[in-house]
């Protein structure tokens, strides 16, 4: 599936209300709207984990990691 930045907005604005004392809030990714409460808070970080990394991976920036290891010599 295929996410826009309104919808990391959206889960990131669902997480803090579910976090400031809201029940429950609606999160409407595309065409799909989904209710969390607040015991499915891990599930909406989750979400918004899954949604950066996809945005992250489509803007064409690739992560790039680098190793140095030294034997102390």
């Amino acid at each position: 599936m295929s996410y826009t930045q309104s919808d990391l907005d959206s889960v990131k604005a669902a997480i803090l209300a579910l976090a400031t004392g809201e029940r429950v809030v609606r999160v409407t990714i595309g065409d799909k709207m989904i209710e969390y409460g607040q015991a499915q808070l891990n599930h909406l970080r989750t979400l918004r984990a899954e949604i950066a990394t996809e945005l992250q991976a489509a803007s064409g920036n690739p992560r790039v990691i680098v190793l140095q290891t030294s034997k102390g010599l």
